[in-house]
């Protein structure tokens, strides 16, 4: 996320906040994130919540208890005191600018637990100021790029806000707070578990908190292109793939061979041009599909439609066409396809619609319209195969400077959105 996106979450906590701690009867409100499989997520992107509370939780009741003795007995808040000596110490600091610093607190309980705390005495954060807000953006992006770089992948953690109490009551002693708690030990696959002695006696850390903080201040804060993606790749998993895909293919290919009777000669009936070409042509449909719901998913949504929005779409461009087709041309062709993209188009607004305004999951949304949608392609066909005139396909090739042998374009479109899709990513 780049930093105007991470200031709009930061406004869209404030406002949350502000809006249910003004609430009668509410007296706590929590924010939290939780990020990757690791930490209970079904979706890879960060999944935040936030809970209001009529009590205090213990873990509040705790912060507000130590931090208010610390105010009575020596004038000056708790974090604001320890802020200063980390400061001055500096080995347990990540990252810092003139409103927040990040470090890694000296009695973190994992590996990379981190703490981030404002430069001024602040209560919660709908009391930000605008520049506090903006470094506040700018310090969590860099710490999540460190996270990332670090093992080269999308670093799972649970990320919570303590800000003080919603009662209404005067809090001068407390100061806002995010400790962000990340499971991953020693690699990408490698995590710390809390078992044993450290859940039955106390926690013990794996390396210091010193050398915690180092190891993040030794890697960029600033995105690497490709290195999520080539950290994938060396998983035993990416090279399983691999395999079973390398087999896929030599089977594929031998399936296809047999003993001509006439001539005695081993055969290959698949291993040839055609054949080839067709195979790609067919599977370049749903590959461009793939890019499509690639973006949904990595967004945290699902579409299970997909597959019944191309096969309406398909129909009603192939209806077209077929109506069209006595007055052929490239303008027949041009108005099939425009067709089927507005039927497209309409599908895909009639989803976001129901998505973004019904209080329903996505999953029961998309599996509804998937129905309807291949409800309507079957009535519309009549459950039969359209024929579109091979006059119209082959004057559409003829037209691009195309032959259907060398430049299947189905293919060349798959290329192009696959490339599209790839450049977006590594942005």
């Amino acid at each position: 996320m780049g930093h105007a996106e991470i200031r709009g979450v930061v406004d869209a906590w404030a406002e949350e906040v502000a809006r249910l701690g003004g609430e009668a009867g509410i007296g706590h409100v929590q924010v939290f994130e939780n990020k990757g499989a690791m930490m209970g997520c079904s979706n890879p992107h960060p999944h935040c919540q936030i809970w209001a509370t009529a009590h205090l939780p213990t873990g509040a009741q705790r912060r507000l208890a130590a931090q208010r003795r610390y105010l009575q007995e020596n004038g000056r808040d708790l974090l604001g005191v320890y802020l200063s000596r980390e400061r001055v110490e500096g080995a347990r600091i990540v990252c810092a600018n003139d409103h927040w610093a990040v470090l890694v607190p000296f009695w973190a309980a994992w590996p990379f637990e981190t703490l981030v705390i404002p430069a001024r005495t602040v209560g919660h954060l709908s009391a930000l100021f605008p520049d506090e807000r903006d470094a506040l953006a700018d310090i969590l992006g860099r710490l999540n790029r460190r996270y990332d770089n670090l093992f080269g992948v999308s670093f799972p953690y649970s990320m919570s806000w303590h800000g003080q109490p919603t009662d209404g009551a005067n809090h001068p002693y407390w100061r806002l707070h995010a400790a962000y708690f990340p499971p991953l030990l020693r690699s990408a696959t490698v995590r710390k578990f809390v078992v044993g002695y450290e859940l039955a006696a106390e926690a013990q850390r794996d390396f210091t908190p010193e050398d915690a903080a180092a190891r993040l201040r030794s890697v960029p804060d600033v995105p690497v292109p490709g290195r999520i993606a080539a950290r994938a790749a060396e998983s035993p998993w990416a090279g399983l793939t691999m395999v079973i895909v390398l087999l896929g293919a030599i089977l594929t290919v031998f399936a296809g061979t047999h003993l001509d009777r006439r001539t005695g000669v081993e055969v290959n009936n698949f291993l040839n041009s055609n054949t080839l070409v067709q195979t790609a042509t067919d599977a370049s449909f749903f590959a461009i599909m793939a890019v499509g719901a690639t973006f949904v998913i990595i967004s945290g949504g699902i579409d299970l439609s997909v597959g019944s929005v191309y096969a309406l779409t398909g129909v009603t461009m192939a209806l077209a066409l077929r109506a069209l087709a006595p007055s052929s041309g490239l303008a027949t062709v041009l108005i099939g396809l425009a067709i089927s993209v507005a039927v497209g188009l309409v599908c895909g607004i009639l989803n976001g619609l129901m998505v973004v305004g019904l209080p329903v999951h996505p999953f029961v949304i998309t599996l509804g319209t998937m129905w309807i949608l291949r409800g309507l392609a079957f009535v519309i066909s009549r459950a039969e195969s359209i024929l579109v005139p091979a006059s119209l396909t082959a004057m559409a090739k003829a037209s691009l400077g195309l032959t259907a042998s060398l430049y299947p374009v189905p293919m060349l479109i798959m290329i192009a959105a696959a490339i599209l899709g790839m450049l977006y990513l590594e942005r």
